[in-house]
Protein backbone atom coordinates (compact mmCIF):
# COMPACT_ATOMS: atom_id res chain seq x y z
CA UNK A 1 0.00 0.00 0.00
CA UNK A 2 1.16 3.51 -0.74
CA UNK A 3 1.33 6.25 1.84
CA UNK A 4 -1.69 7.96 0.28
CA UNK A 5 -3.82 4.83 0.60
CA UNK A 6 -2.82 4.50 4.25
CA UNK A 7 -3.74 8.16 4.85
CA UNK A 8 -7.16 7.68 3.24
CA UNK A 9 -7.83 4.58 5.33
CA UNK A 10 -6.79 6.45 8.49
CA UNK A 11 -9.17 9.30 7.65
CA UNK A 12 -12.04 6.86 7.15
CA UNK A 13 -11.18 5.08 10.42
CA UNK A 14 -11.10 8.36 12.35
CA UNK A 15 -14.39 9.41 10.79
CA UNK A 16 -15.99 6.09 11.80
CA UNK A 17 -14.70 6.39 15.36
CA UNK A 18 -15.99 9.96 15.59
CA UNK A 19 -19.39 8.87 14.32
CA UNK A 20 -19.59 6.15 16.98
CA UNK A 21 -18.51 8.53 19.76
CA UNK A 22 -21.00 11.20 18.69
CA UNK A 23 -23.86 8.75 18.23
CA UNK A 24 -23.60 6.97 21.60
CA UNK A 25 -25.01 9.83 23.76
CA UNK A 26 -27.58 10.88 21.18
CA UNK A 27 -29.04 7.44 20.42
CA UNK A 28 -31.58 7.79 23.24
CA UNK A 29 -32.70 11.19 21.92
CA UNK A 30 -32.87 9.81 18.39
CA UNK A 31 -35.01 6.88 19.53
CA UNK A 32 -37.47 9.18 21.30
CA UNK A 33 -37.71 11.49 18.29
CA UNK A 34 -38.26 8.56 15.93
CA UNK A 35 -40.88 6.98 18.20
CA UNK A 36 -42.75 10.30 18.40
CA UNK A 37 -42.72 10.59 14.61
CA UNK A 38 -43.98 7.03 14.22
CA UNK A 39 -46.77 7.73 16.72
CA UNK A 40 -47.77 10.87 14.80
CA UNK A 41 -47.77 8.94 11.52
CA UNK A 42 -49.96 6.23 13.04
CA UNK A 43 -52.41 8.86 14.32
CA UNK A 44 -52.52 10.53 10.90
CA UNK A 45 -53.13 7.26 9.04
CA UNK A 46 -56.92 7.00 9.67
CA UNK A 47 -57.32 10.59 8.49
CA UNK A 48 -55.54 9.75 5.24
CA UNK A 49 -57.74 6.70 4.73
CA UNK A 50 -60.88 8.77 5.31
CA UNK A 51 -59.66 11.46 2.93
CA UNK A 52 -59.16 8.91 0.14
CA UNK A 53 -62.79 7.80 0.31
Amino acid sequence: MTNEAVKVLMIFALYGILEVILCIPSTQKLKTVLSKRVAQAVKAEPNRAAARQ
